[in-house]
């Protein structure tokens, strides 16, 4: 069930909190234990399905002993900001959390494949580019090439790679997350809001990569 859920779920369809859309799932009929460093922005229990846990986890910290060994599939996504040695450590305590045939799915946004679309000619694409560039290179030594690195990284750690999609979808601009953030909304906001009512927008992208743990 885990593998045909995690290779077979419409992706675009489910970009609302993973964890519940799995436990409201009534064909999985799946146990779900979500994870984060921070309680900061979790839901009342009472609003969560019966079926869905959340818990204070640091994932790249090792995992108590009683839960090790014992997860059909680990999903994680946008850790996009991890260095090298907080991406290992974490792949190395989710390969420990998995029965032995157990699947991780890893998503990340995908900011290679962004790209400006104009619905006509004439549509100036000069804002969105702007935009895309600062999603590419939003603080120094950023490579948004690393998500081609992923497959990779699972298959050295004795993962089965066993699909690699690439999606696509139209975001929203963020927030201000830093000082280039706040800079481009200074000088584009105002210019992007209206290539977007003159049909001007920007092609986003996810990376979706699924590996079994040997059996």
């Amino acid at each position: 069930m885990a593998a045909e859920y995690s290779k077979g779920k419409d992706f675009i369809s489910s970009m609302n909190v993973w964890a519940i859309d799995v436990a409201e799932d009534p064909k999985l009929n799946a146990e779900v234990d979500g994870f984060d460093v921070s309680d900061k922005f979790f839901p009342p229990q009472a609003w969560l399905p019966c079926s869905l846990s959340l818990r204070l986890q640091d994932v790249t910290a090792p995992f108590s002993a009683e839960r090790l060994g014992t997860y059909d599939l680990v999903h994680f996504r946008l850790f996009l900001t991890l260095t090298t040695e907080k991406l290992d450590q974490l792949l190395e305590n989710a390969i420990k959390l998995l029965k032995p045939g157990g699947y991780i799915q890893w998503v990340e946004h995908d900011k290679t494949s962004m790209k400006p679309v104009a619905a006509s000619a004439e549509g100036s694409t000069e804002a969105v580019e702007a935009f895309i560039g600062l999603q590419q290179s939003p603080f120094p030594n950023y490579r948004a090439a690393w998500v081609n690195e992923i497959a990779p990284m699972l298959a050295n750690k004795g993962m089965k790679v066993v699909a690699e999609d690439r999606f696509q979808t139209r975001p929203n601009v963020a927030p201000g997350l830093s000082s280039s953030v706040d800079t481009f909304k200074e000088k584009y906001f105002d210019e992007l809001a209206k290539d977007s009512q003159n049909g001007v927008a920007l092609i986003d992208g996810f990376i979706v990569v699924v590996a079994q743990k040997p059996l």
